[in-house]
């Protein structure tokens, strides 16, 4: 899933993990690639030069409801949809990476 799930509120976006996981095998995993608003400790800008948090102002002006989370916001919305974190895969550009597996 690539920048997928940001253009979604959190109950949209539940509603297409329950569907994920409803698909998956039991020993499936989920990957999001995705560039996340730094938390307030976290650098501002990545290595490539991209600032996250500007991009994240344009997904909430074209997509209501919908808007990128930090790495912990994400972390939240798919354990609560039945996933469970597993790693995170950080790049040398702005995209990350997140494993989940199912809880």
């Amino acid at each position: 899933m690539k920048h997928f799930i940001s253009a979604w509120s959190d109950e949209d976006a539940r509603k297409i993990l329950a569907n994920c996981k409803a698909a998956l095998p039991s020993d499936g995993r989920l990957i999001l690639l995705q560039s996340f608003v730094p938390d307030i400790n976290e650098p501002k800008t990545e290595a490539d030069g991209i600032m996250p948090g500007i991009f994240a102002v344009q997904i909430n002006v074209a997509t209501p409801g919908g808007g990128w989370r930090t790495k912990k916001q994400f972390q939240e919305l798919f354990e609560s949809s039945g996933f469970k974190l597993e790693k995170v895969i950080k790049t040398t550009n702005s995209l990350s990476g997140m494993e989940f597996s199912l809880q």
